[in-house]
């Protein structure tokens, strides 16, 4: 009795040292122009009705509980109350915009943002414009626009203080000019070490990867430079790229920090490359056709599924037939999928045509599909441009067709949402102590009652371990399921088994040798606190790890 209490108590010890589940809750809320919102605190997610403040993309950022901090729409910083945050007007940034947390500083935050002069917004510039249009025509006029605009677009960062103003905080730098002629997509990978961050940017008209450090002493001005891939654009083959095609989301990041994607509209491919997060270069890459993608629609935006294995192209078609009587306007989507894990990426290519609306008589339409972002519960989400609606994709890690298309997942009161999701850096998961042979461990992998499905905060959090087997190839791990008492023993001991199969299949998916791997269930047998409370009982919904 005296060596179970024992047991008892070093396992509580060990449980009571784990980081907090609610890490993982910074990116819980999203804002959309317009004043709609989603709160992924709850389960499903609900709609907000809070009064936002915005004039166009949202970034934001939550506190460790999933409470909002702030946010901002790259001109303006607005705190939780939706008031200008202190020294929070004119913010260069309203092309890009990103917030990041300060290593190691639970008050700090950078804002990291792309500034970009739209041509557009100049009178002068805008009549000269029209002249060149008469004079050229209208490909030459969208060439030189767009290339002043890339040229002219600069990255900025902006620090916020939390502590500041009894916890509203404040802007106490804001407009720091990093360098100019910038690709203007922004990404945040989280470091190998499981503490700092790479912000990965790309110069324009050239093929020069510049990804910044944040650590503990703050942002690293000098960049790691990769020149990796094809250029960009360059000036004999160069289109408009205003304000409006900044909002494509033509630039991604997996979840595992291990894959970036862009969308190479010159060459007319998606470029596919390896990331090191712990160096911060990139080391190859792979090019995608999108030949077929093109005749389907302008619109594309890039997406991974949560585990990081397959890679998803949404593209939007767009169509305005006039004769004398009417104007017709037709709109569709098409998405694509690719599987990563594969040797030939362009030959696992799979398409699902999943909107389509009937022509439309003088009706102002705009194209169907707008953002198409990864959220917090795992889904992939997408909006219907100038619309009130929001709608998903789940089990996004499956084949193509095994995906669940929820067209009209989420209505919202507030009319014309634009097109555009809020930009959230990843989810940021804690510091592990070292994995050491023979020692029963545990991550933070818990399950809904009855569930046996990983959820996207999962899988940063089994990186670590993913890591150390790749780097100790002689090793075997085991994956220990666990339930609570819900349910009979027979329906648990199968539970448990499913939910260890389950990691097994993602460390399998992330190059892991099925020889190496033993899963087991054991129920409702080894519960580590009593199940007396639903707090225990959501602690005993676990995994355990024992590397050999």
């Amino acid at each position: 009795m005296q060596n179970f209490f024992s047991s008892l108590l070093f396992l509580l010890f060990f449980l009571s040292s784990l980081p907090s589940f609610s890490q993982y809750n910074q990116a819980n809320i999203w804002y959309f122009e317009g004043g709609n919102g989603i709160n992924f605190n709850t389960n499903p997610p609900t709609k907000t009705n809070d009064n936002v403040f915005s004039l166009g993309r949202i970034s934001t950022i939550c506190d460790n509980n999933g409470k909002l901090l702030f946010y901002t729409d790259g001109m303006t910083v607005i705190d939780k109350n939706h008031k200008k945050m202190k020294n929070g007007e004119n913010i260069l940034g309203h092309a890009e915009h990103i917030i990041v947390p300060f290593p190691q500083n639970k008050n700090l935050y950078y804002i990291f943002s792309v500034n970009v002069y739209d041509s557009t917004r100049s009178f002068y510039v805008t009549e000269m414009l029209r002249i060149d249009t008469i004079k050229f025509g209208w490909n030459e006029v969208e060439k030189k626009r767009g290339l002043y605009n890339q040229k002219t677009s600069s990255l900025y960062y902006h620090i916020v203080d939390m502590s500041k103003n009894n916890g509203l905080g404040e802007v106490i730098e804001k407009n720091k000019f990093l360098y100019k002629k910038i690709k203007v997509d922004l990404v945040v990978a989280r470091h190998a070490n499981n503490k700092d961050f790479w912000l990965i940017s790309h110069e324009f008209m050239t093929n020069k990867f510049k990804v910044f450090l944040i650590n503990e002493k703050g942002l690293q001005k000098n960049p790691i430079e990769t020149e990796m891939g094809m250029k960009f654009y360059d000036e004999s083959n160069i289109y408009a790229h205003t304000v409006r095609d900044f909002k494509q989301n033509t630039m991604a990041i997996s979840q595992n920090f291990q894959k970036i994607a862009f969308y190479d509209k010159t060459h007319k491919k998606i470029q596919v490359f390896d990331f090191d997060n712990e160096n911060g270069k990139i080391t190859k890459f792979v090019t995608i056709s999108i030949e077929e993608h093109l005749k389907l629609g302008w619109g594309m935006n890039l997406e991974f599924s949560p585990d990081g294995t397959k890679l998803y192209v949404l593209c939007n078609r767009y169509l305005m037939r006039v004769n004398e009587k009417e104007i017709q306007k037709e709109a569709s989507a098409t998405i694509f999928q690719y599987n990563l894990l594969e040797n030939d990426i362009e030959k696992t290519k799979k398409s699902k045509g999943f909107y389509h609306n009937n022509p439309t008589i003088n009706r102002k339409e705009d194209v169907p599909i707008g953002d198409f972002r990864i959220a917090p519960n795992g889904k992939m989400y997408f909006i219907k441009c100038n619309r009130n609606m929001i709608g998903s994709i789940s089990n996004a890690n499956n084949d193509l067709d095994s995906t669940k298309i929820d067209k009209e997942g989420l209505k919202f009161e507030k009319q014309n949402m634009g097109d555009n999701l809020p930009k959230v850096a990843h989810l940021l998961p804690p510091f592990y102590n070292p994995i050491k042979l023979g020692d029963l461990f545990q991550r933070e992998i818990l399950f809904e009652t009855g569930k046996y499905d990983l959820k996207t905060w999962h899988y940063p959090i089994l990186q670590d371990i993913v890591k150390f087997l790749k780097e100790n190839p002689k090793t075997t791990i085991n994956i220990f399921g666990h339930t609570d008492n819900e349910g009979n023993a027979e329906a648990n001991k199968t539970l448990s088994l499913q939910r260890a199969k389950a990691v097994e299949s993602y460390f399998m998916a992330q190059q892991i040798s099925k020889n190496r791997i033993i899963s087991e269930g054991f129920g409702d047998t080894k519960p580590l606190l009593e199940n007396s409370t639903p707090e225990n009982k959501r602690k005993n919904r676990r995994i355990e790890f024992l590397v050999k």
